[in-house]
Protein backbone atom coordinates (compact mmCIF):
# COMPACT_ATOMS: atom_id res chain seq x y z
CA UNK A 1 0.00 0.00 0.00
CA UNK A 2 2.87 2.34 0.87
CA UNK A 3 4.53 1.77 -2.52
CA UNK A 4 1.26 2.34 -4.37
CA UNK A 5 0.66 5.65 -2.60
CA UNK A 6 4.20 6.84 -3.33
CA UNK A 7 3.83 5.82 -6.97
CA UNK A 8 0.45 7.59 -7.20
CA UNK A 9 1.90 10.76 -5.61
CA UNK A 10 4.83 10.83 -8.03
CA UNK A 11 2.57 10.60 -11.10
CA UNK A 12 0.15 13.18 -9.73
CA UNK A 13 2.98 15.62 -8.97
CA UNK A 14 4.18 15.37 -12.55
CA UNK A 15 0.65 15.95 -13.80
CA UNK A 16 0.26 19.05 -11.59
CA UNK A 17 3.65 20.38 -12.77
CA UNK A 18 2.68 19.99 -16.41
CA UNK A 19 -0.76 21.57 -15.96
CA UNK A 20 0.60 24.60 -14.12
CA UNK A 21 3.38 25.11 -16.70
CA UNK A 22 0.88 24.88 -19.56
CA UNK A 23 -1.62 27.23 -17.88
CA UNK A 24 0.96 29.85 -16.98
CA UNK A 25 2.50 29.77 -20.46
CA UNK A 26 -0.97 30.15 -21.99
CA UNK A 27 -1.77 33.09 -19.69
CA UNK A 28 1.54 34.81 -20.38
CA UNK A 29 1.00 34.39 -24.14
CA UNK A 30 -2.50 35.89 -23.92
CA UNK A 31 -1.21 38.77 -21.79
CA UNK A 32 1.41 39.60 -24.43
CA UNK A 33 -1.18 39.46 -27.21
CA UNK A 34 -3.72 41.55 -25.30
CA UNK A 35 -1.20 44.16 -24.22
CA UNK A 36 -0.45 44.94 -27.86
CA UNK A 37 -4.11 44.95 -28.86
CA UNK A 38 -5.36 46.94 -25.86
CA UNK A 39 -3.63 50.13 -27.01
CA UNK A 40 -6.39 50.89 -29.51
CA UNK A 41 -9.29 48.75 -28.31
CA UNK A 42 -11.23 49.20 -25.06
CA UNK A 43 -12.66 45.65 -25.21
CA UNK A 44 -9.18 44.15 -25.30
CA UNK A 45 -8.03 46.64 -22.66
CA UNK A 46 -10.74 45.35 -20.31
CA UNK A 47 -9.84 41.69 -20.95
CA UNK A 48 -6.16 42.50 -20.41
CA UNK A 49 -6.90 44.22 -17.11
CA UNK A 50 -8.97 41.27 -15.83
CA UNK A 51 -6.41 38.71 -16.98
CA UNK A 52 -3.56 40.68 -15.42
CA UNK A 53 -5.33 40.62 -12.05
CA UNK A 54 -5.97 36.87 -12.21
CA UNK A 55 -2.44 36.24 -13.45
CA UNK A 56 -0.89 37.90 -10.38
CA UNK A 57 -3.04 35.68 -8.14
CA UNK A 58 -2.16 32.58 -10.15
CA UNK A 59 1.54 33.49 -9.98
CA UNK A 60 1.38 33.52 -6.17
CA UNK A 61 -0.37 30.12 -6.10
CA UNK A 62 2.10 28.82 -8.65
CA UNK A 63 5.08 29.81 -6.48
CA UNK A 64 3.49 28.23 -3.38
CA UNK A 65 2.62 25.02 -5.26
CA UNK A 66 6.16 24.84 -6.64
CA UNK A 67 7.47 24.78 -3.05
CA UNK A 68 4.80 22.19 -2.10
CA UNK A 69 5.88 20.00 -4.99
CA UNK A 70 9.55 20.21 -4.03
CA UNK A 71 8.70 19.11 -0.47
CA UNK A 72 6.38 16.36 -1.74
CA UNK A 73 9.04 15.02 -4.11
CA UNK A 74 11.62 15.06 -1.33
CA UNK A 75 9.36 12.92 0.89
CA UNK A 76 8.74 10.60 -2.06
CA UNK A 77 12.48 10.05 -2.45
CA UNK A 78 12.83 9.42 1.28
CA UNK A 79 9.68 7.20 1.15
CA UNK A 80 8.21 8.98 4.20
CA UNK A 81 4.47 8.41 3.72
CA UNK A 82 3.33 10.19 6.90
CA UNK A 83 5.07 13.45 5.99
CA UNK A 84 4.08 12.93 2.34
CA UNK A 85 0.40 12.60 3.26
CA UNK A 86 0.57 15.84 5.22
CA UNK A 87 2.21 17.92 2.48
CA UNK A 88 -0.09 16.37 -0.14
CA UNK A 89 -3.15 17.70 1.68
CA UNK A 90 -1.70 21.21 1.53
CA UNK A 91 -0.74 20.71 -2.13
CA UNK A 92 -4.24 19.50 -2.99
CA UNK A 93 -5.83 22.57 -1.37
CA UNK A 94 -3.50 25.04 -3.13
CA UNK A 95 -3.89 23.31 -6.48
CA UNK A 96 -7.68 23.44 -6.13
CA UNK A 97 -7.46 27.21 -5.56
CA UNK A 98 -5.18 27.51 -8.58
CA UNK A 99 -7.64 25.61 -10.78
CA UNK A 100 -10.60 27.69 -9.56
CA UNK A 101 -8.80 30.89 -10.55
CA UNK A 102 -7.68 29.37 -13.83
CA UNK A 103 -11.34 28.55 -14.58
CA UNK A 104 -12.16 32.23 -14.09
CA UNK A 105 -9.34 33.13 -16.49
CA UNK A 106 -10.82 30.76 -19.07
CA UNK A 107 -14.14 32.55 -18.75
CA UNK A 108 -12.41 35.83 -19.55
CA UNK A 109 -10.01 34.71 -22.31
CA UNK A 110 -11.70 31.69 -23.97
CA UNK A 111 -13.42 33.55 -26.84
CA UNK A 112 -10.44 35.81 -27.47
CA UNK A 113 -7.91 32.95 -27.46
CA UNK A 114 -10.08 30.78 -29.70
CA UNK A 115 -10.54 33.60 -32.23
CA UNK A 116 -6.84 34.52 -32.16
CA UNK A 117 -5.80 30.92 -32.82
CA UNK A 118 -8.42 30.53 -35.56
CA UNK A 119 -6.91 33.52 -37.36
CA UNK A 120 -3.46 31.89 -37.10
CA UNK A 121 -4.81 28.56 -38.37
CA UNK A 122 -6.64 30.21 -41.26
CA UNK A 123 -3.52 32.11 -42.32
CA UNK A 124 -1.44 28.93 -42.14
CA UNK A 125 -3.97 27.02 -44.25
CA UNK A 126 -4.08 29.70 -46.95
CA UNK A 127 -0.31 29.98 -47.22
CA UNK A 128 0.13 26.19 -47.35
CA UNK A 129 -2.44 25.79 -50.15
CA UNK A 130 -0.97 28.78 -52.03
CA UNK A 131 2.46 27.18 -51.98
CA UNK A 132 0.96 23.89 -53.12
CA UNK A 133 -0.85 25.57 -56.03
CA UNK A 134 2.31 27.36 -57.13
CA UNK A 135 4.14 24.04 -57.08
CA UNK A 136 1.49 22.47 -59.33
CA UNK A 137 1.57 25.39 -61.75
CA UNK A 138 5.27 24.83 -62.37
CA UNK A 139 4.31 21.92 -64.65
CA UNK A 140 2.50 24.40 -66.95
CA UNK A 141 4.89 27.34 -66.76
CA UNK A 142 5.96 26.87 -70.40
CA UNK A 143 2.43 27.08 -71.83
CA UNK A 144 2.13 30.88 -71.69
CA UNK A 145 -1.61 30.47 -71.07
CA UNK A 146 -3.69 33.34 -69.75
CA UNK A 147 -5.29 31.16 -67.08
CA UNK A 148 -1.87 30.08 -65.76
CA UNK A 149 -0.65 33.69 -65.63
CA UNK A 150 -3.88 34.76 -63.94
CA UNK A 151 -3.79 32.00 -61.30
CA UNK A 152 -0.09 32.51 -60.58
CA UNK A 153 -0.55 36.28 -60.17
CA UNK A 154 -3.63 35.84 -57.96
CA UNK A 155 -2.04 33.15 -55.78
CA UNK A 156 1.00 35.36 -55.17
CA UNK A 157 -1.29 38.29 -54.37
CA UNK A 158 -3.41 36.20 -52.01
CA UNK A 159 -0.34 34.83 -50.27
CA UNK A 160 1.09 38.34 -49.88
CA UNK A 161 -2.17 39.79 -48.53
CA UNK A 162 -2.62 36.85 -46.16
CA UNK A 163 0.84 37.35 -44.69
CA UNK A 164 -0.05 41.03 -44.25
CA UNK A 165 -2.85 39.98 -41.86
CA UNK A 166 -0.13 38.93 -39.40
CA UNK A 167 1.15 42.51 -39.27
CA UNK A 168 -2.33 43.75 -38.37
CA UNK A 169 -2.65 41.44 -35.37
CA UNK A 170 -1.08 44.01 -33.08
CA UNK A 171 -3.65 46.76 -33.62
CA UNK A 172 -6.85 45.31 -35.14
CA UNK A 173 -10.04 43.62 -34.02
CA UNK A 174 -9.64 39.83 -34.20
CA UNK A 175 -13.15 39.39 -35.56
CA UNK A 176 -12.35 41.69 -38.48
CA UNK A 177 -9.16 39.77 -39.19
CA UNK A 178 -10.98 36.44 -39.00
CA UNK A 179 -13.61 37.69 -41.44
CA UNK A 180 -10.82 38.88 -43.74
CA UNK A 181 -9.04 35.50 -43.55
CA UNK A 182 -12.30 33.61 -44.15
CA UNK A 183 -12.97 35.68 -47.27
CA UNK A 184 -9.48 34.90 -48.52
CA UNK A 185 -10.12 31.18 -47.98
CA UNK A 186 -13.17 31.51 -50.25
CA UNK A 187 -11.03 33.25 -52.88
CA UNK A 188 -8.45 30.50 -52.55
CA UNK A 189 -11.13 27.86 -53.14
CA UNK A 190 -12.02 29.51 -56.47
CA UNK A 191 -8.35 29.65 -57.49
CA UNK A 192 -7.99 26.00 -56.52
CA UNK A 193 -11.01 25.05 -58.64
CA UNK A 194 -9.69 27.20 -61.49
CA UNK A 195 -6.30 25.47 -61.33
CA UNK A 196 -8.09 22.12 -61.54
CA UNK A 197 -9.95 23.30 -64.67
CA UNK A 198 -7.54 25.79 -66.16
CA UNK A 199 -6.65 23.85 -69.28
CA UNK A 200 -10.34 23.34 -70.05
CA UNK A 201 -11.12 27.02 -69.51
CA UNK A 202 -8.06 28.12 -71.46
CA UNK A 203 -9.17 26.01 -74.41
CA UNK A 204 -12.79 27.18 -74.45
CA UNK A 205 -12.25 30.78 -73.39
CA UNK A 206 -9.10 31.70 -75.31
CA UNK A 207 -8.81 28.86 -77.84
CA UNK A 208 -9.29 28.78 -81.61
CA UNK A 209 -13.10 28.90 -81.57
CA UNK A 210 -13.05 32.56 -80.56
CA UNK A 211 -10.76 33.54 -83.42
CA UNK A 212 -12.73 31.33 -85.77
CA UNK A 213 -15.98 33.06 -84.85
CA UNK A 214 -14.49 36.46 -85.50
CA UNK A 215 -13.21 35.34 -88.89
CA UNK A 216 -16.56 33.82 -89.89
CA UNK A 217 -18.80 36.49 -88.40
CA UNK A 218 -20.32 37.35 -91.77
CA UNK A 219 -21.64 33.80 -92.31
CA UNK A 220 -24.09 34.14 -89.43
CA UNK A 221 -27.31 36.14 -89.45
CA UNK A 222 -27.94 39.22 -87.30
CA UNK A 223 -29.90 37.39 -84.60
CA UNK A 224 -27.22 34.72 -84.25
CA UNK A 225 -24.44 37.30 -84.02
CA UNK A 226 -26.41 39.24 -81.41
CA UNK A 227 -26.89 36.13 -79.26
CA UNK A 228 -23.24 35.15 -79.65
CA UNK A 229 -22.19 38.65 -78.54
CA UNK A 230 -24.51 38.31 -75.54
CA UNK A 231 -22.99 34.95 -74.55
CA UNK A 232 -19.46 36.26 -74.98
CA UNK A 233 -20.24 39.32 -72.86
CA UNK A 234 -21.63 37.11 -70.05
CA UNK A 235 -18.54 34.88 -70.23
CA UNK A 236 -16.24 37.91 -70.13
CA UNK A 237 -18.11 39.37 -67.15
CA UNK A 238 -17.89 36.03 -65.33
CA UNK A 239 -14.15 35.86 -66.01
CA UNK A 240 -13.44 39.44 -64.94
CA UNK A 241 -15.84 39.55 -61.97
CA UNK A 242 -14.35 40.61 -58.64
CA UNK A 243 -16.25 37.82 -56.90
CA UNK A 244 -14.89 35.25 -59.34
CA UNK A 245 -16.83 31.95 -59.53
CA UNK A 246 -15.34 29.08 -61.53
CA UNK A 247 -18.60 27.09 -61.56
CA UNK A 248 -20.48 30.10 -62.98
CA UNK A 249 -17.82 30.62 -65.66
CA UNK A 250 -17.94 26.97 -66.76
CA UNK A 251 -21.75 27.10 -66.79
CA UNK A 252 -21.69 30.18 -69.06
CA UNK A 253 -19.20 28.49 -71.40
CA UNK A 254 -21.36 25.36 -71.57
CA UNK A 255 -24.45 27.42 -72.47
CA UNK A 256 -22.52 29.18 -75.20
CA UNK A 257 -21.12 26.02 -76.80
CA UNK A 258 -24.45 24.24 -76.73
CA UNK A 259 -25.94 27.23 -78.53
CA UNK A 260 -23.18 27.04 -81.14
CA UNK A 261 -23.98 23.38 -81.69
CA UNK A 262 -27.57 24.30 -82.55
CA UNK A 263 -26.69 26.97 -85.09
CA UNK A 264 -23.83 24.97 -86.62
CA UNK A 265 -26.07 22.04 -87.47
CA UNK A 266 -26.77 24.05 -90.59
CA UNK A 267 -24.49 22.60 -93.29
CA UNK A 268 -23.77 26.11 -94.57
CA UNK A 269 -21.65 26.62 -91.47
CA UNK A 270 -19.47 23.56 -92.10
CA UNK A 271 -16.59 25.82 -93.07
CA UNK A 272 -16.51 27.24 -89.54
CA UNK A 273 -16.31 23.77 -88.00
CA UNK A 274 -13.60 22.63 -90.41
CA UNK A 275 -11.46 25.68 -89.69
CA UNK A 276 -12.01 25.27 -86.00
CA UNK A 277 -10.97 21.59 -86.17
CA UNK A 278 -7.75 22.50 -87.95
CA UNK A 279 -6.86 25.22 -85.45
CA UNK A 280 -7.81 22.97 -82.57
CA UNK A 281 -5.54 20.22 -83.91
CA UNK A 282 -2.63 22.68 -84.15
CA UNK A 283 -3.30 24.03 -80.65
CA UNK A 284 -3.17 20.58 -79.03
CA UNK A 285 -0.15 19.49 -81.06
CA UNK A 286 1.80 22.65 -80.19
CA UNK A 287 0.87 22.38 -76.55
CA UNK A 288 2.25 18.83 -76.23
CA UNK A 289 5.39 19.66 -78.22
CA UNK A 290 6.06 22.66 -75.96
CA UNK A 291 5.67 20.52 -72.86
CA UNK A 292 8.10 17.91 -74.15
CA UNK A 293 10.62 20.55 -75.30
CA UNK A 294 10.39 22.49 -72.04
CA UNK A 295 11.02 19.36 -69.97
CA UNK A 296 13.42 17.83 -72.47
CA UNK A 297 16.44 18.08 -70.17
CA UNK A 298 14.57 16.30 -67.37
CA UNK A 299 13.26 13.63 -69.73
CA UNK A 300 16.76 12.98 -71.15
CA UNK A 301 18.03 12.21 -67.65
CA UNK A 302 15.51 9.41 -67.18
CA UNK A 303 16.29 5.77 -67.73
CA UNK A 304 15.15 4.52 -71.20
CA UNK A 305 12.05 2.75 -69.85
CA UNK A 306 10.73 5.75 -67.91
CA UNK A 307 11.70 8.14 -70.69
CA UNK A 308 9.68 6.14 -73.23
CA UNK A 309 6.75 5.90 -70.83
CA UNK A 310 6.75 9.67 -70.19
CA UNK A 311 6.76 10.60 -73.88
CA UNK A 312 4.24 7.91 -74.81
CA UNK A 313 1.77 9.03 -72.13
CA UNK A 314 1.91 12.60 -73.34
CA UNK A 315 1.49 11.49 -76.95
CA UNK A 316 -1.42 9.23 -76.02
CA UNK A 317 -3.51 12.13 -74.72
CA UNK A 318 -2.37 14.37 -77.53
CA UNK A 319 -3.51 11.84 -80.16
CA UNK A 320 -6.75 11.20 -78.30
CA UNK A 321 -7.66 14.88 -78.40
CA UNK A 322 -6.43 15.32 -81.95
CA UNK A 323 -8.57 12.41 -83.08
CA UNK A 324 -11.62 14.02 -81.51
CA UNK A 325 -10.77 17.30 -83.18
CA UNK A 326 -10.11 15.75 -86.57
CA UNK A 327 -12.68 12.98 -86.94
CA UNK A 328 -15.73 13.90 -84.90
CA UNK A 329 -18.92 14.54 -86.90
CA UNK A 330 -19.04 18.31 -87.24
CA UNK A 331 -22.82 18.38 -86.65
CA UNK A 332 -22.32 16.92 -83.16
CA UNK A 333 -18.98 18.59 -82.48
CA UNK A 334 -20.25 20.98 -79.83
CA UNK A 335 -22.87 18.64 -78.37
CA UNK A 336 -19.97 16.37 -77.34
CA UNK A 337 -18.70 19.13 -75.10
CA UNK A 338 -18.65 17.00 -71.93
CA UNK A 339 -16.47 14.38 -73.64
CA UNK A 340 -14.07 17.07 -74.76
CA UNK A 341 -13.94 18.67 -71.31
CA UNK A 342 -13.29 15.29 -69.67
CA UNK A 343 -10.48 14.55 -72.12
CA UNK A 344 -8.89 17.90 -71.36
CA UNK A 345 -9.15 17.19 -67.64
CA UNK A 346 -7.49 13.80 -68.16
CA UNK A 347 -4.74 15.46 -70.17
CA UNK A 348 -4.20 18.11 -67.52
CA UNK A 349 -4.02 15.57 -64.67
CA UNK A 350 -1.77 13.27 -66.67
CA UNK A 351 0.61 16.06 -67.63
CA UNK A 352 0.99 17.14 -64.03
CA UNK A 353 1.55 13.61 -62.74
CA UNK A 354 3.81 12.62 -65.64
CA UNK A 355 6.00 15.70 -65.45
CA UNK A 356 6.19 15.38 -61.67
CA UNK A 357 7.32 11.80 -62.15
CA UNK A 358 9.86 12.82 -64.79
CA UNK A 359 11.61 14.95 -62.18
CA UNK A 360 11.89 12.11 -59.67
CA UNK A 361 15.01 10.01 -59.40
CA UNK A 362 13.85 7.14 -57.25
CA UNK A 363 12.73 6.57 -53.69
CA UNK A 364 14.32 9.60 -52.04
CA UNK A 365 12.58 12.11 -54.33
CA UNK A 366 9.21 10.37 -53.94
CA UNK A 367 9.71 10.57 -50.19
CA UNK A 368 10.61 14.25 -50.51
CA UNK A 369 7.40 14.92 -52.44
CA UNK A 370 5.47 13.11 -49.72
CA UNK A 371 7.10 15.26 -47.02
CA UNK A 372 6.35 18.47 -48.95
CA UNK A 373 2.61 17.84 -48.84
CA UNK A 374 2.42 16.21 -45.41
CA UNK A 375 1.72 19.52 -43.66
CA UNK A 376 -1.16 20.20 -46.03
CA UNK A 377 -2.53 16.73 -45.23
CA UNK A 378 -2.63 17.46 -41.49
CA UNK A 379 -4.17 20.91 -42.02
CA UNK A 380 -6.96 19.47 -44.18
CA UNK A 381 -7.70 16.51 -41.89
CA UNK A 382 -7.97 18.77 -38.83
CA UNK A 383 -9.78 21.66 -40.55
CA UNK A 384 -12.68 22.94 -38.47
CA UNK A 385 -14.85 23.34 -41.57
CA UNK A 386 -14.37 19.77 -42.77
CA UNK A 387 -17.89 18.23 -42.67
CA UNK A 388 -18.38 15.02 -40.71
CA UNK A 389 -20.67 13.11 -43.04
CA UNK A 390 -20.55 9.75 -44.80
CA UNK A 391 -18.94 11.15 -47.96
CA UNK A 392 -16.07 12.91 -46.21
CA UNK A 393 -15.55 10.06 -43.75
CA UNK A 394 -14.96 7.69 -46.68
CA UNK A 395 -12.35 10.07 -48.08
CA UNK A 396 -10.60 10.66 -44.73
CA UNK A 397 -10.56 6.93 -43.97
CA UNK A 398 -9.01 6.27 -47.38
CA UNK A 399 -6.47 9.04 -46.81
CA UNK A 400 -5.38 7.48 -43.53
CA UNK A 401 -4.94 4.07 -45.18
CA UNK A 402 -2.95 5.61 -48.05
CA UNK A 403 -0.86 7.60 -45.55
CA UNK A 404 0.20 4.40 -43.79
CA UNK A 405 0.93 2.69 -47.13
CA UNK A 406 3.06 5.62 -48.32
CA UNK A 407 5.09 5.62 -45.11
CA UNK A 408 5.96 1.95 -45.62
CA UNK A 409 6.70 1.77 -49.36
CA UNK A 410 6.20 5.27 -50.92
CA UNK A 411 4.18 3.92 -53.84
CA UNK A 412 3.78 6.46 -56.66
CA UNK A 413 0.16 5.42 -57.27
CA UNK A 414 -0.66 5.80 -53.57
CA UNK A 415 0.88 9.29 -53.50
CA UNK A 416 -1.09 10.34 -56.58
CA UNK A 417 -4.37 9.06 -55.11
CA UNK A 418 -3.47 10.66 -51.76
CA UNK A 419 -2.96 14.05 -53.43
CA UNK A 420 -6.25 13.82 -55.35
CA UNK A 421 -8.12 12.94 -52.13
CA UNK A 422 -6.61 15.93 -50.32
CA UNK A 423 -7.65 18.21 -53.19
CA UNK A 424 -11.20 16.85 -52.99
CA UNK A 425 -11.37 17.67 -49.27
CA UNK A 426 -10.04 21.20 -49.89
CA UNK A 427 -12.93 21.83 -52.28
CA UNK A 428 -15.44 20.42 -49.76
CA UNK A 429 -14.00 22.61 -47.00
CA UNK A 430 -14.32 25.71 -49.17
CA UNK A 431 -17.96 24.93 -49.94
CA UNK A 432 -18.67 24.39 -46.25
CA UNK A 433 -17.17 27.79 -45.40
CA UNK A 434 -19.59 29.37 -47.89
CA UNK A 435 -22.56 27.53 -46.35
CA UNK A 436 -21.42 28.61 -42.89
CA UNK A 437 -21.55 32.26 -43.97
CA UNK A 438 -25.04 31.81 -45.47
CA UNK A 439 -26.11 29.97 -42.30
CA UNK A 440 -24.89 32.87 -40.12
CA UNK A 441 -26.79 35.37 -42.28
CA UNK A 442 -30.01 33.38 -41.88
CA UNK A 443 -29.51 33.24 -38.11
CA UNK A 444 -29.02 37.00 -38.03
CA UNK A 445 -32.10 37.50 -40.20
CA UNK A 446 -34.29 35.43 -37.87
CA UNK A 447 -32.97 37.09 -34.73
CA UNK A 448 -33.45 40.62 -36.10
CA UNK A 449 -36.86 40.01 -37.70
CA UNK A 450 -39.70 40.94 -35.35
CA UNK A 451 -42.16 38.54 -36.94
CA UNK A 452 -40.18 35.65 -35.44
CA UNK A 453 -40.32 37.00 -31.87
CA UNK A 454 -43.22 34.77 -30.84
CA UNK A 455 -41.48 31.73 -32.37
CA UNK A 456 -38.11 32.19 -30.68
CA UNK A 457 -38.33 28.88 -28.78
CA UNK A 458 -39.09 27.04 -31.99
CA UNK A 459 -36.21 28.87 -33.61
CA UNK A 460 -33.89 27.71 -30.83
CA UNK A 461 -34.91 24.10 -31.37
CA UNK A 462 -34.11 24.40 -35.09
CA UNK A 463 -30.84 26.07 -34.22
CA UNK A 464 -29.96 23.25 -31.83
CA UNK A 465 -30.84 20.66 -34.46
CA UNK A 466 -28.78 22.43 -37.08
CA UNK A 467 -25.70 22.78 -34.91
CA UNK A 468 -25.69 19.45 -33.07
CA UNK A 469 -27.56 16.74 -34.97
CA UNK A 470 -25.22 17.20 -37.90
CA UNK A 471 -22.09 16.95 -35.75
CA UNK A 472 -21.36 20.69 -35.90
CA UNK A 473 -19.43 20.50 -39.16
CA UNK A 474 -21.79 20.15 -42.11
CA UNK A 475 -23.11 23.69 -42.54
CA UNK A 476 -24.80 22.78 -45.79
CA UNK A 477 -27.29 20.69 -43.79
CA UNK A 478 -27.53 23.43 -41.15
CA UNK A 479 -28.27 26.03 -43.80
CA UNK A 480 -31.00 23.87 -45.34
CA UNK A 481 -32.64 23.29 -41.95
CA UNK A 482 -32.72 27.00 -41.16
CA UNK A 483 -33.88 27.92 -44.67
CA UNK A 484 -36.73 25.42 -44.42
CA UNK A 485 -37.70 26.89 -41.06
CA UNK A 486 -38.02 30.38 -42.57
CA UNK A 487 -39.92 29.22 -45.66
CA UNK A 488 -42.46 27.20 -43.66
CA UNK A 489 -43.32 29.97 -41.18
Amino acid sequence: MKSLYIQYSSKRNQKITNEISRSMYENETNLTRLKLLSKNNKTYEKIYSELDGYYNTLKKYSDVIKTNLENSNNWIQLRKTKELLKINRILKKNFKNFKNNQSKVKGVTHDFQKLYEEVDESISRIIQVCEYLLKRLEAFECSDYKTVRYITKEVHRLKRETKAILDKKTNANMRDLFADASEKEKNLLELFKLENNHLTIEYFLFGPIMNSLKDQHNLLNKEQNTLIDKYLKEIKNAWLAKSFKVDLLISKIRDFYYYLNNIFMDSKSKIIIDEFKNKNYELIHNFIIKLIDKNGDDIKKLNPELKAKTVNELKFYSEKLQAFSKNNDYINYYSNLDDLINMYKDLEKNIYLTLSESKREGFSNIKEEFNNIENLYYIVMQHKFLPKNDDTLKITDNLEVLYKNIQSDSSKNDINEWVLNIEQLIRIIGENIEYKQMYDKINEYVINNKKYNDKIQLFKSFLFSAENNIKNRDYKAAYKIMKKFIITQ
